[in-house]
């Protein structure tokens, strides 16, 4: 991952470092993420630690603002987000938030045996789910 963000970075180099104070003798030795966030994300976002860059970008810290319909997937082995993160409490909270977690699946790899990939049809399942109920009915 973070040899495709730095692809990415240098194709675009000269931009971001114009705006941003970046270290570029630090980033031509960026060979993981959090080194990727630490040397890249945070001075172009004037953070002042990959710690307080990951807190802030949080989306955990709005699950309670939630207001419409959300259906949340995690799996519980995702290399990047990881299980910890979760706000299991926030979400038992929420009158709209669903969490939905599984035991394996990495980072956005729900893949079934049959190498489809099985999260469609859950989506799908909460979403008519949603305008059943909207719509005053039921479905099922």
């Amino acid at each position: 991952m973070a040899f495709n963000l730095m692809k990415i970075f240098w194709r675009n180099a000269s931009a971001i470092a114009s705006v941003a104070e970046i270290d570029m003798r630090k980033a031509k030795q960026i060979k993981y993420i959090h080194e990727f966030d630490r040397y890249i994300q945070c001075p172009s976002w004037k953070f002042r630690t990959e710690t307080e860059y990951y807190r802030q970008s949080s989306s955990s810290n709005s699950v309670l603002d939630v207001a419409v319909p959300f259906l949340a997937i995690n799996a519980n082995d995702d290399p990047i987000t990881g299980s910890e993160g979760i706000p299991r409490q926030e979400f038992l909270q929420s009158k709209y938030a669903v969490l939905c977690t599984t035991s394996q699946g990495g980072h956005l790899g729900w893949v079934q045996n049959n190498g489809k990939r099985w999260y469609a049809s859950l989506v799908t399942g909460f979403l008519s789910e949603m305008y059943y109920l909207d719509t005053g009915g039921s479905s099922g």
